[in-house]
């Protein structure tokens, strides 16, 4: 009986988590596409469990998916980043390319990475998100700062569409 009401309330957070994304992006807050809003929707389950694994919040890693690659699955940089999180494959032992172009194992590979940088800095979100953007230099400041300004724009909009629906 417990599985279904913890299926049940993943189902209602992903809801919610789904009109959040699509209130923000409706009223130009956020800029998402319509693919990149269906993928983000449909892998909800996977953001928020690929951060409960990797001791992440699920809205910080939305963020840097929405910073990385507006949600859009295939893209990849001049740098040879790929996928969803624009993970550099080279630096990840067994993973492609194209593996990353799933959107499930970018999600995922992205939250390990984000966790090896968050363990690595001392719990320190803000150095996590300045190494996954530069690796061991840790120096950009301003990638850190504008992903966890677009989380906090992402739960604010989430509990407030929440608190909607509870009452």
């Amino acid at each position: 009986m417990k599985f279904f009401a913890f299926q049940k309330a993943l189902r209602m957070t992903s809801i919610i988590f789904c009109l959040s994304l699509g209130f923000l992006s409706y009223t130009q807050t956020l800029e998402i596409k319509p693919l990149g809003l269906r993928v983000l929707c449909e892998n909800t389950e996977h953001i928020f469990n690929a951060s409960k694994i990797h001791n992440l919040d699920p809205f910080v890693l939305t963020a840097l998916i929405y910073n990385e690659s507006r949600g859009i699955p295939n893209l990849e940089s001049s740098a040879g980043a790929c996928g969803l999180t624009q993970v550099i494959p080279k630096y990840v032992r067994g993973v492609s390319c194209r593996d990353l172009f799933e959107p499930k194992k970018s999600i995922y590979t992205g939250a390990k990475s984000l966790g090896y940088w968050l363990e690595f800095k001392n719990q320190s979100i803000n150095k996590a998100l300045q190494c996954y953007s530069t690796g061991f230099k840790c120096r950009y400041k301003s990638y850190a700062k504008r992903v966890l300004k677009i989380s906090n724009k992402i739960k604010t909009t989430h509990n407030t569409i929440k608190r909607i629906f509870h009452e």
